[in-house]
């Protein structure tokens, strides 16, 4: 069985949060152009509300939301350090989820839906970042570049959410809130992509050329 190509699990991964980052800062250039939100600092939502850029919002973020949804079950299943915490993936899935809802129903459509599924969306992923962390900290195979990267966006993010709660609270100036929700993202996004360190040397699938065939048949094969 010869292997002819590999998929890795990190190139999965990187995927995701970079979808998700690219969709939120080329919607903001765009809103920006249109004169639909300020330079600084609109609220993340806000650049997914008028056209053209919300066609680009729902796209993006709705893909993002399914390849971390996937992931948050294949780490689950590929890394000793996380296959320890159903709970962990169980608040991956949720929190994917209300990322989802937050693309397609917008704060204009309907803001009690948008709004549950943005408290939903940074709820529970500020809770899986806390989960894996603790997990993570007892792992050796995690090395102290991705710990180090973990810990620091749990503290910011979980920090961030903690800010926006309090500044909303309070009926502090927008922009401070949403500076609170940028950071909170920023966070979520790079601790999602600092788990393609710890999955080095793991395949989705090969893709193989069976020759075994008596007949020297050549057959191509997809192992998963």
């Amino acid at each position: 069985m010869k292997v002819i190509a590999k998929e890795t699990l990190r190139f999965l991964i990187v995927q995701g949060g970079t979808i998700v980052l690219a969709t939120i800062f080329a919607c903001y250039g765009i809103a920006v152009s249109y004169g639909h939100v300020p330079v600084w600092l609109p609220m993340i939502s806000d650049c997914g509300v008028y056209p053209p850029e919300k066609y680009l919002f729902r796209l993006g973020l709705v893909v993002g939301s399914v390849f971390l949804h996937v992931e948050s079950i294949l780490l689950y299943n590929a890394n000793k350090a996380y296959s320890n915490s159903r709970l962990a993936m169980i608040l991956s899935l949720l929190s994917s989820l209300g990322m989802g809802v937050v693309a397609v129903v917008s704060e204009k459509e309907n803001g009690a839906i948008h709004g549950t599924a943005a408290v939903v969306t940074f709820g529970f992923y500020d809770l899986y970042m806390i989960v894996m962390s603790y997990y993570s900290s007892s792992e050796p195979t995690i090395g102290p570049i991705s710990m180090a990267i973990k810990r620091l966006c749990t503290v910011l993010g979980v920090g961030a959410m903690v800010g926006l709660v309090i500044l909303s609270g309070i009926g502090a100036d927008k922009s401070y809130v949403a500076l609170c929700e940028w950071i909170g993202t920023l966070c979520i996004m790079t601790y999602n992509i600092s788990f393609g360190i710890d999955v080095d040397g793991l395949y989705l699938c090969e893709v193989c050329e069976d020759t075994s065939n008596t007949n020297d048949e050549k057959k191509k094969k997809i192992t998963v």
